[in-house]
């Protein structure tokens, strides 16, 4: 089944790793949001083929300033399914 692992290291600074599983290929969008729920980066917004995966995240908003310490949500997003997980910042 499609699987969103927790990244690491957790807490980080100032990159993490995220890892993700497909088990067929799929459209996939995987972004981080903050806890107002706000996205602030996408990591991966693409069709991919099945497998195990990872994409790093470097602490850094989609117009590439780094973003405040704290807690964030990476969420992946294949068709009507949607996994979360929560990682922390420290800077």
């Amino acid at each position: 089944s499609f699987a969103l692992g927790q990244n690491y290291p957790n807490p980080f600074n100032p990159n993490t790793t995220i890892a993700y599983t497909l088990p067929q290929a799929a459209t996939v969008t995987l972004g981080v949001y903050d806890v107002s729920g706000r996205r602030v980066a996408v990591l991966v917004d693409d069709d991919l083929e099945p497998g195990v995966s990872s994409v790093r995240w470097d602490g850094r908003d989609a117009a590439g300033a780094e973003v405040c310490s704290g807690t964030y949500f990476v969420r992946m997003s294949v068709g009507s399914e949607c996994f979360e997980k929560k990682m922390t910042l420290l800077r």
